[in-house]
C-alpha cells in the first residue's frame, strides 16, 4: 500500500509496488548545508532541469498545468541520462547562463510548453524568485 510521507502529503509506492524503494525520504541529504534529492531518471535531463517524481518511481522533467507533472522536486544538478542517478536541488540559489530573466525580484514558473524548463510568464507552479537575470532563489520545493 502506498505511504504519504511529510512532504505535502506527496504519495510513493508501498513495498511490492512499481516504484518502492525509491522513496524520497530515503533519498534526502544536505549538501554544503542544503537538502537535496537522489532521483534516478525516466529520461535524459540537463543541468538545472526541473523534475518531478512519477508512479514508476523515476524522476521526469517537470510541467506545469498536470498533476503530478507540476509537483517538482527540485532542479537536476548536472546532466543526466534515462535511468542514471542523480541528485536535485530543492532550495537555495542556482544559476544558469541560458536564463535571461528580466523582472529581477519577480516569481519563475514551470513551463506549460517544455519539460524541465521555466518562465516568468504566470502558470499554475511557481519555483522560486529571478534573483538576477540568470539565478533563481529556489523556494522549498515540495
Amino acid at each position: 500500500m502506498a505511504e504519504t510521507t511529510t512532504y505535502s502529503g506527496f504519495v510513493l509506492p508501498g513495498e511490492g509496488e512499481a516504484g518502492a524503494g525509491n522513496s524520497l525520504n530515503n533519498d534526502i541529504e544536505y549538501h554544503d548545508g542544503l537538502p537535496r534529492i537522489k532521483g534516478t531518471l525516466g529520461e535524459a535531463m540537463s543541468e538545472w532541469h526541473a523534475g518531478y517524481l512519477k508512479s514508476d518511481g523515476k524522476v521526469w522533467k517537470a510541467l506545469a498545468g498536470g498533476t503530478p507533472q507540476n509537483r517538482a522536486i527540485g532542479f537536476l544538478e548536472v546532466a543526466g541520462i534515462a535511468d542514471g542517478e542523480e541528485y536535485f536541488k530543492r532550495t537555495g540559489i542556482i544559476t544558469r547562463s541560458g536564463w535571461n530573466f528580466t523582472l529581477i525580484g519577480q516569481p519563475v514558473y514551470l513551463s506549460t510548453t517544455v519539460g524541465g524548463q521555466v518562465t516568468q510568464t504566470p502558470t499554475d507552479t511557481e519555483v522560486g524568485i529571478a534573483w538576477e537575470s540568470d539565478k533563481i532563489l529556489l523556494r522549498n520545493l515540495i
